[in-house]
């Protein structure tokens, strides 16, 4: 794994002597309007990420077969919003919203999830389903938290959540012919087991971020029970009672945009992966570098680099370019927004830059060099 990062260590060298402790708060949050991408990987190209400090993430190069995007919703634009008031996104009850810690059996169903950005991070304040003409409003309570803040490197804490989802069915009674009209309640006590276990840059087809690396690991308790008439007496029977196996996910989190950049559920025998993007409708990998704050084409370059930084808020400054040493090849000011460097007399092989900017922040990035 770490031969797999070699290329990118210097970056994370120059990292380890530059960075402050990234803090993540609620100004952080991601916004409404953004979408995301799914990718469905084998469980055998994702590998696990490390703990610790200044860790380097190199996911640049995934891709995936299956790919489908997901809009986060303002919740004017559903059609239960009143429902939940002063909620800040909503999600479509039928999307993966598994990736954010809903729970899975909302899957299959018609309906919206609701989500609020606070000062302890974003949480889901629950659902409504749609059956029939009927929509019903199922809260989480207390609201089910998905990304704590403020959040820093190590934190560690343990959240609990309550649903309680129920609708009406007939059921028969297992060994006799007896049927009955009633209604049934899955009661789910959520236990999420969550800390802040790395630190570091990671690098995605999208670009190269400062992250957190959040780990959480989710238990649900379900009781299964079916209420109905007897001679007009409420009657409730237990079903069940189980336990989920244990879910454990990764998300990246940073203090650019987007605040959830990527995440992972490798439980399963695929590894659900996600990639967040802003205001683009994604299709595929190589339309995510399109997406990227800063753009370098082409790559492979041959003559000549375009850098184009249309998409950055603060201008740029300085262009500096490094070999795979980590040593200073060039440096070029940029007056303007975008800027061609002249690759002739560069050696065939891969190169990193950084981007300066007049705010002082800094853009990371590579390409690659053929002749």
């Amino acid at each position: 794994m770490k031969k797999r990062y070699f290329p990118l260590l210097f970056l994370l060298l120059c990292y380890g002597t530059t960075h402050a402790q990234l803090t993540l708060t609620q100004d952080d949050h991601f916004q409404s309007g953004q979408l995301r991408t799914d990718v469905l990987l084998s469980s055998e190209t994702f590998v696990l990420p490390d703990s610790g400090s200044q860790q380097l993430w190199d996911y640049s190069s995934l891709t995936g077969g299956m790919l489908s995007n997901t809009s986060i919703l303002e919740p004017a634009q559903t059609p239960y919003a009143a429902q939940y008031p002063g909620t800040t996104y909503a999600l479509a009850a039928g999307s993966s919203t598994g990736i954010f810690g809903v729970e899975s059996f909302l899957a299959d169903m018609d309906g919206y999830v609701y989500l609020s950005s606070t000062e302890a991070g974003i949480q889901a304040d629950g659902v409504v389903l749609k059956r029939g003409g009927e929509a019903l409003k199922f809260p989480f309570e207390p609201a089910l938290v998905l990304f704590p803040t403020p959040l820093r490197y190590e934190d560690a804490g343990l959240d609990t959540a309550f649903i309680s989802v129920s609708f009406d069915t007939t059921l028969t009674l297992p060994n006799t012919t007896l049927s009955f009209q009633g209604t049934v309640t899955i009661d789910s006590y959520i236990y999420t087991d969550w800390k802040a276990l790395s630190e570091g840059l990671l690098a995605t087809p999208l670009d190269i971020y400062e992250t957190l690396l959040l780990r959480s690991i989710r238990t649900v308790y379900n009781e299964v029970s079916f209420t109905y008439d007897v001679f007009m007496v409420p009657t409730t029977l237990p079903i069940s009672q189980y336990t989920s196996p244990a879910d454990t996910s990764y998300s990246w989190l940073t203090n650019a945009e987007p605040f959830l950049v990527m995440t992972a559920s490798p439980d399963s025998g695929t590894t659900e992966l996600s990639y967040f993007v802003s205001n683009e409708v994604i299709t595929d990998a190589p339309s995510l570098l399109a997406t990227a704050s800063v753009r370098a084409y082409p790559n492979p370059a041959n003559q000549q680099l375009t850098l184009d930084a249309a998409r950055l808020v603060s201008p740029p400054t300085y262009l500096h370019v490094y070999d795979m040493t980590g040593r200073l090849q060039h440096s070029y000011p940029m007056a303007q927004r975008q800027l061609t460097v002249d690759t002739r007399s560069y050696a065939s092989g891969a190169y990193f830059y950084t981007l300066e900017t007049r705010d002082g922040t800094h853009q990371r990035g590579r390409f690659v060099v053929t002749h």
